[in-house]
């Protein structure tokens, strides 16, 4: 998918490539119980805006990523921001 999550055509063919950035955006963006099949997948990311943030958000992450096939290095930043660093295997 491009910036604007369309899907991205080339030649008359969906272009394939890494997937990994945009599995880590996906699963740390959803609420829990969006993915039907895994209902307790997901980051509730947005409910952490303006609120307290959850000591144990970012092993939580780091633990769901890795049931993704992703590894990840997660935290919060000084100012309150998600840090997320994927690591290629």
């Amino acid at each position: 998918m491009d910036e604007n999550g369309d899907v991205m055509v080339s030649n008359g063919s969906v272009v394939i490539g890494d997937v990994d950035g945009q599995i880590a955006e996906h699963v740390i963006a959803a609420f829990q119980g969006e993915f039907k099949e895994s209902p307790l997948l997901g980051g509730n990311a947005l409910k952490m805006l303006n609120g307290v943030p959850d000591p144990f958000w970012a092993g939580d992450i780091k633990r769901q990523l890795k049931s993704q096939g992703i590894s990840a290095e997660v935290g919060v930043g000084d100012g309150g921001d998600l840090v997320v660093e994927l690591i290629k295997n």
